[in-house]
């Protein structure tokens, strides 16, 4: 589910580029406002990071006197706020800014219920801000009822609920006090409604690393953005095609590391997607030889290639590739790649002269036992990494 990390992701490539500097201490200060009520005492956390949300020096605390916080963190493009009031965490990102206003005095309430109108009781529901954060938990009573509150105004919350290992997604509207009914149809197995689409800044990519540990072996990490395109949850397994030249050794599902089978055309990961959401799939193998021919197991809209330790002009690529108009080495599709489409990349015999040796991960491919994967940050900030140099990035 979103949490906290889906915006402070591990962005592993993004941070060889940025050099580790001691910046001056800067004041971040800021009102939190409660109706009916005082947050005087709250807690306050406040955390500097990049341009791209990689954290870049450890948190401050303090507490909000009255109804005003003030505190001293390093000075940083973006910070992030939190807010601790009533056991509900209300953020704030603060971008190019250190000043901030966080009022609270909005409630929301709603029931979950079976089709039938059965009600759903002991049910967690979590509450996300719109920044993807996890802002409260509740459980819901005998009539399948839960209420948050107090909560910040013209905000837009979804709320999401899990019976018995299902998650079903309500968006909750941004204007004044809401109450929502949170139907819980039956999950499906059925993989026709899921499709690789969406993503930033594209749907599938795929990062390319020159051999980093003993088995001489280019790294190859693959990331999806997975759309259930149904009106209930999916809860089954997705297939990623691997190469005939590959060997996983690591798999992600939303952030987490993850088991996974191998099957006869790649590798199946456990998924559960709410209705008309999306999560993000990974795979990481090493690929035997210098070769890596791909087919696609299910029609994908937009791809991105980037490479680390190899230069782009020495990669030879299949003709529905093309260099992406970018400041980073990257390859698009041309046109959208359909099931059963194939791309081929054969990568030099000598690498770049910078970055090969750079976070590919040090895990033996010679089991399925889980390795210790220290790329696997990369998994839930590759996209994000793409992104960052990658404004003018376009599929025609």
């Amino acid at each position: 589910m979103l949490r906290k990390t889906t915006l402070v992701v591990g962005l592993v490539f993004a941070s060889i580029a940025l050099a580790a500097t001691v910046g001056a201490a800067t004041a971040v200060s800021g009102t939190v406002t409660v109706a009916d009520g005082t947050a005087d005492g709250a807690n306050v956390t406040v955390t500097p990071m990049t341009q791209d949300f990689r954290k870049m020096d450890d948190p401050v605390r303090t507490t909000v006197d009255g109804d005003r916080f003030s505190v001293d963190v390093r000075d940083a493009p973006v910070y992030l706020v939190e807010v601790v009031h009533d056991g509900a965490v209300h953020s704030a990102v603060l971008q190019n800014e250190t000043t901030t206003s966080i009022q609270l005095g909005r409630s929301l309430s709603g029931r979950v219920v079976a089709p039938s109108g059965e009600p759903r009781t002991g049910a967690t529901v979590e509450l996300v801000s719109e920044e993807g954060f996890s802002v409260d938990r509740a459980r819901t009573d005998s009539d399948g009822s839960f209420a948050f509150g107090p909560l910040q105004p013209n905000h837009t919350y979804r709320v999401q609920a899990t019976v018995d290992g299902a998650p079903y997604l309500e968006t909750v509207p941004a204007e004044g006090n809401a109450s929502v009914t949170v139907e819980t149809p039956p999950p499906t197995d059925d993989g026709s409604v899921l499709s690789v689409s969406g993503g930033t800044p594209a749907s599938h990519v795929v990062r390319v690393s020159a051999p980093a540990n003993a088995s001489g072996s280019p790294q190859v990490v693959e990331a999806l953005t997975v759309r259930n395109t149904g009106d209930r949850p999916y809860v089954g397994t997705f297939a990623v095609r691997m190469p005939d030249a590959a060997r996983p050794y690591a798999a992600m599902f939303q952030q987490e590391q993850t088991a996974y089978r191998e099957t006869a055309r790649g590798v199946a990961v456990n998924v559960t997607v709410p209705a008309n959401s999306s999560a993000r799939v990974g795979v990481a193998y090493e690929l035997r030889g210098r070769t890596l021919e791909k087919q696609f197991a299910h029609d994908t809209d937009k791809i991105a290639v980037t490479f680390q330790g190899y230069q782009l002009p020495n990669v030879n690529h299949s003709a529905n590739l093309e260099t992406g108009d970018a400041p980073v080495p990257i390859l698009t599709n041309a046109d959208p790649l359909a099931a059963n489409d194939t791309v081929r990349l054969t990568l030099p015999s000598s690498t770049g002269s910078a970055g090969q040796s750079q976070d590919v991960g040090q895990a033996s491919a010679s089991s399925n036992s889980m390795p210790a994967f220290p790329a696997l940050p990369l998994f839930g900030g590759i996209a994000a990494v793409v992104a960052v140099g990658f404004v003018a990035y376009r599929v025609r």
